[in-house]
């Protein structure tokens, strides 16, 4: 799970760039509680969970190849570990992470034509912002718009959404990963930064979600103080 070359491209892909090294290794169990104790003396609890699933990854990757024949993919093992990750966390997170996701869609008039809202259970206003983009995405090939701008108020989002190179959140990245994948089916897209400011409405959504007072039909009849947020 560490010296091979499959291996070692793994571990230095994920999101924790990390190099394994024969030296001072002794074995599994001394390094598992070397790891876990730097991460938990940090705060980060969540990451050592995200480990367990790349070793156990990494295991049955390598399993495959040696009972199968299979050859593997370095980069698919890192993203069905971040995957069964965020699965698991999305099941089993309390209720205090869960968090608005909303969508505001207007035309270029800036009139209000859709939209979508819900509560997603995500540890980061990161992650709960790239789901909003991501319902976004669907709510484009549902309408199949075939020239489309998201906006988000979240800077460094947007980056990584216009730069797949750039090095992102490991949180957020199977999201990101996924709104990239969806919105190839659209001809022309742009993702754009705006302020806050510029983002009320979005923000009016969220916050009668999160408090369970949003009209459940805003987007078709939107209430006189969300229409002078449009």
């Amino acid at each position: 799970m560490f010296f091979c070359p499959f291996a070692q491209a793994t571990w230095r892909l994920s999101a924790f760039s990390y190099t394994p090294r024969r030296e001072g290794f002794v074995g599994f169990r001394t390094w598992w509680d070397d790891v876990t104790t730097s991460f938990i003396d940090s705060g980060s609890h969540s990451s050592t969970s995200l480990i367990s699933y790349l070793c156990w990854n990494l295991w049955k990757a390598r399993n495959a190849l040696l009972f199968e024949g299979q050859s593997g993919d370095p980069e698919r093992v890192w993203n069905t570990s971040l995957q069964d990750f965020l699965e698991f966390s999305g099941a089993t997170v309390m209720s205090t992470t869960t968090r608005p996701s909303p969508a505001v869609c207007r035309d270029q008039n800036g009139v209000l034509i859709d939209g979508a809202s819900g509560l997603v259970h995500a540890d980061s206003v990161d992650v709960a912002e790239a789901f909003a983009v991501r319902l976004a995405c669907t709510l484009t090939i549902r309408h199949r718009w075939h020239k489309v701008i998201l906006e988000s108020d979240n800077k460094g989002l947007i980056r990584r959404l216009n730069n797949p190179n750039c090095k992102g959140r490991w949180d957020s990245r199977a999201v990101e990963d996924d709104i990239r994948r969806i919105i190839n089916q659209v001809p022309s897209v742009s993702f754009v930064y705006v302020h806050r400011s510029a983002n009320l409405a979005a923000d009016w959504v969220a916050k009668k979600t999160r408090q369970r007072l949003r009209p459940h039909d805003w987007m078709f009849h939107p209430p006189t103080n969300l229409v002078g947020l449009l």
